[in-house]
């Protein structure tokens, strides 16, 4: 095509696509590049070719990825070397040298969230009443109910109706079943129209997440927990009690826990099956001037061999997760003289 046609098209471009709605976000370097389109068809077709590399090349690509991926990554990396940064995992489980949140929020809605359940259970009195099938703690939780001011309400609505179980226990056995059974039928819609736990509730799956979050079942985290209930809270006297898990079980598992503080903290001291069973299902030396809900870093590894710390020596457990304590010397036989049977159940005194 002749230059001055080439020009002539040139011209018609621009007229048609001159104005400020045609407007590119780099106005000054179009400015730059329109001075040089008349310049001949080698000259056009060069700076087009040039807008063209500037505009959508891969280098540009590139480096407007490393601005969303990595904002402070410098551009003088070249770009073949160029290595992201991973991001640092976040930990998965809670373990028994970590103490739980402190602030643990159950107003929100957070229907997947482990820890928001577990501060709706803490709501519930240890009065509430837990032999209701249906309605239990744990299933009103899930529903999106807490406990307060004598009554159950929503968790994170006020405008949902507060409603309450007074007299059912009353009630003859077979019906307060059916009670029971259509009061736990209809816990969702007792949530008002606008209110998210009328729609989705928590999954019946996340109880499981919750102990697998909080007591992990590593040994990792087992160790630490055996140690310093062999240590802090088994005596001369030890109760009587009860597991479900058998005695070769738990031998077994002893003598894992004992090698693996050999192993990592060249540690020697000898973890009884009662500290294995207890640290099996989360109980944790209680002390009340002391946190409860961990172990602290002096009362495990090399501490072993130097009496476990300075801990001090305590005869009640309790668990983090429910809040139950229970005094062992109440189990022993010379206070269980008047009840040859009672023994302390590891999973039963669960709350």
């Amino acid at each position: 095509m002749h230059v001055d046609a080439d020009a002539d098209l040139h011209d018609v471009f621009r007229i048609l696509y001159d104005g400020d709605e045609w407007a590119s976000d780099n106005d000054d370097e179009d400015a730059g590049d329109e001075q040089q389109l008349g310049e001949g068809v080698q000259t056009a077709t060069s700076t087009e070719g040039s807008i063209h590399s500037r505009r959508y090349s891969k280098a540009r690509f590139v480096t407007a990825l490393d601005a969303l991926v990595a904002p402070s990554s410098t551009p003088t990396v070249p770009a073949k070397r160029r290595i992201y940064a991973v991001p640092q995992p976040t930990s998965s489980v809670i373990s028994s040298t970590a103490p739980l949140p402190a602030d643990l929020n159950g107003k929100t809605y957070a229907p997947y969230s482990p820890l928001p359940l577990l501060a709706r259970v803490r709501t519930f009195p240890p009065t509430f009443p837990s032999s209701l099938p249906g309605l239990s703690p744990m299933t009103l939780a899930l529903a999106g109910w807490t406990y307060a001011h004598g009554g159950v309400v929503c968790a994170s609505s006020s405008t949902c109706e507060k409603w309450g179980l007074g007299g059912l226990e009353s009630l003859p056995s077979r019906s307060r079943d059916e009670v029971v059974r259509r009061l736990a039928s209809s816990l969702p819609q007792r949530h008002t129209l606008e209110c998210g736990w009328r729609t989705r509730a928590s999954p019946a799956t996340l109880p499981t997440q919750l102990r697998r979050l909080a007591h992990p079942l590593v040994t990792a985290s087992l160790e630490p927990l055996a140690a310093a209930l062999q240590a802090r809270s088994i005596g001369p006297e030890p109760p009587r009690w009860a597991c479900p898990v058998s005695a070769s079980q738990l031998a077994t598992l002893a003598a894992g826990l004992e090698r693996y503080a050999a192993a990592v903290h060249g540690a020697t001291l000898a973890i009884d099956p009662l500290a294995a069973a207890l640290a099996l299902f989360g109980w944790y030396p209680y002390d009340p001037v002391a946190p409860a809900n961990h172990v602290a870093e002096q009362e495990h590894g090399h501490g072993h061999a130097q009496g476990h710390g300075h801990a001090a020596h305590t005869d009640i457990v309790a668990c983090r997760l429910c809040l139950r304590r229970v005094g062992l010397w109440t189990f022993t036989a010379t206070a269980a003289s008047s009840d040859e049977e009672r023994k302390f159940d590891v999973e039963g005194e669960h709350q």
